[in-house]
C-alpha cells in the first residue's frame, strides 16, 4: 500500500472542492479514500463518474485515522483484487471498521443512482413550481 500526500498535486493549506480534488487525482491514476460517504449520494457522486474515480470509503463515522488505516489494512487483500478486476471508474468500495468490504458500486449502479437523484430533485422542483394564475397542475376538460 502507498500513500501519497495530496499537497504534492494540489496548493498546500487551500480550501479545495471535492470536485477539483477527485479530477486530479484521477489524471494521477490514484485511488481515493474517504470517509465522507454522503460523495455517493450528492453532487460528488457526478464528480465520480464524470471523472472515472475509484474511491473507497470508510464507513466508519466514530473512529480516527489508526482505526481508518487498520480498516484499508485489514481488508487490503479484498479491495486490491477490486481494484485489479476493475481497472476503470467508476467505482466506489465501502469498507467498514472492522476491514470487511461491504459493498461494491460499478458504473452501471452508479449512473442508475445518478438518474434516480436527478428525477427525485426535478420532481421535488416541480412540486414547488408555482404560477401566478393558479393554473400549474390542473387540466382542463
Amino acid at each position: 500500500m502507498f500513500v501519497f500526500q495530496y499537497e504534492a498535486l494540489l496548493e498546500k493549506n487551500k480550501k479545495i472542492p471535492d470536485g477539483k480534488v477527485l479530477a486530479r487525482a484521477c489524471e494521477s491514476g490514484f485511488v481515493l479514500v474517504s470517509k465522507d460517504i454522503t460523495m455517493e449520494w450528492d453532487s460528488g457522486l457526478e464528480d465520480i463518474i464524470s471523472n472515472r474515480a475509484r474511491v473507497i470509503f470508510i464507513t466508519d463515522q466514530e473512529g480516527g485515522p489508526v482505526h481508518w488505516a487498520a480498516a484499508l489494512i485489514c481488508s487490503e487483500i479484498h479491495w486490491h483484487k477490486i481494484l485489479l478486476d476493475n481497472p476503470m471508474g467508476p467505482l466506489t468500495i465501502s469498507v467498514d471498521r472492522e476491514g470487511k468490504v461491504k459493498k461494491v458500486t460499478g458504473k452501471s449502479e452508479l449512473l442508475l443512482r445518478r438518474d434516480r437523484l436527478l428525477t427525485s430533485k426535478m420532481a421535488r422542483r416541480r412540486r414547488h413550481i408555482t404560477v401566478s394564475d393558479g393554473t400549474y397542475g390542473k387540466t382542463e376538460n
